[in-house]
């Protein structure tokens, strides 16, 4: 008996071709679809498969009459501390490459009337495979989950002192298909994560904001799922309705900002553009997201008794965007 170990778990991801929920591309290398998503500390999969415990007249009963397979329900989500920003283009929905020896990816808001011409959806979708492996070598007893058309609901990023950086992508699927036999293949990165020491947030965009001890970047698609008559258990492609941002940051109060952020920026409710940046090498090793149109909506500042006075700020932007360097000349599947 081969036992699930959690050193052999993998989970990769790869572009979706044709149709939302249809199947994938071999891009990069031919013979493997799997793309590596940075290093993957979880995957939560929840799979309802709808079944309706139906009772009714005349089975005289107390128990279930009948069970009715009916719609099915596949949410899942990933963390991830990334080695790449690959995943991001799922995030907001279109990326448009510029290659070279140091290639940058513009990732721009989608809206409905935006068309992704890789797997026909006006929403980005992939596919992920979890894959729980036995020590017991071609026993083809696997646990090998492939779980199509998976479209980004919600996102958020982590920065935090101290620690490498991290994301969390919740994500709705089309189905679930199950294998026993060996997994997508995929050479792990071996580079270096995110670190919060890389990371700056401009506060208005160009003035770095000081004294900050966390960030998280949060996004919300609002992913509206049908199940319309004539159709099968699965949901049909899940429609992107409206988008949310959120940004919030704890920082230690201190002189430098006081004032900006307290009098102009909440009280005076002032406008005004932000960026995020992570500078692991400049120029080529460099992500830029940067909002428009932001207001902070939330601004608390306890006094209490001892210790170092902590400010928690709530930033609502209205529009953002994303320009990514690295060293992949290419992101998308074209």
């Amino acid at each position: 008996m081969g036992v699930f170990v959690a050193d052999q778990n993998r989970v990769v991801w790869a572009h979706e071709s044709g149709a939302y929920g249809s199947g994938v591309s071999v891009y990069p290398a031919a013979g493997s679809p799997a793309v590596w998503p940075g290093m993957v500390t979880s995957h939560d999969l929840t799979e309802d498969m709808g079944i309706i415990n139906q009772r009714y007249c005349g089975t005289d009963s107390r128990n279930v009459g009948q069970f009715i397979d009916g719609v099915t329900g596949f949410n899942g989500t990933l963390t991830v501390i990334p080695q790449s920003w690959r995943m991001l283009k799922f995030v907001l929905g279109s990326t448009v490459d510029t290659s070279g020896a140091i290639s940058t990816h513009a990732i721009l808001e989608t809206d409905s009337d935006n068309v992704d011409p890789f797997n026909l959806a006006n929403f980005t979708s992939f596919q992920l495979q979890d894959a729980q492996q036995t020590l017991v070598a071609g026993s083809g007893v696997n646990m090998i989950r492939t779980i199509d058309g998976c479209t980004v609901n919600t996102f958020t990023l982590n920065a935090t002192e101290g620690e490498p950086l991290n994301f969390e992508i919740g994500y709705t699927a089309h189905d679930v298909t199950f294998s026993s036999g060996a997994p997508w293949s995929v050479t792990a990165s071996t580079s270096t994560p995110y670190l919060w020491q890389e990371c700056y947030f401009d506060l208005p965009s160009g003035t770095s904001l000081t004294k900050m001890k966390d960030i998280a970047i949060n996004v919300n698609n609002t992913l509206e799922v049908t199940h319309y008559v004539g159709t099968d258990r699965a949901i049909g492609e899940p429609i992107p309705t409206s988008r949310d941002y959120e940004i919030t940051t704890t920082v230690h109060g201190n002189s430098t900002w006081g004032k900006t952020l307290y009098a102009t920026y909440f009280l005076g409710s002032a406008t005004f553009n932000t960026q995020f940046r992570c500078v692991k090498t400049t120029g080529s090793d460099q992500l830029f997201w940067t909002f428009s149109g932001c207001k902070i909506t939330d601004m608390s500042m306890p006094t209490n008794s001892e210790g170092i006075n902590e400010w928690a700020l709530t930033i609502t932007p209205q529009t953002s965007s994303i320009a990514v360097t690295d060293q992949t000349t290419y992101w998308n599947p074209w």
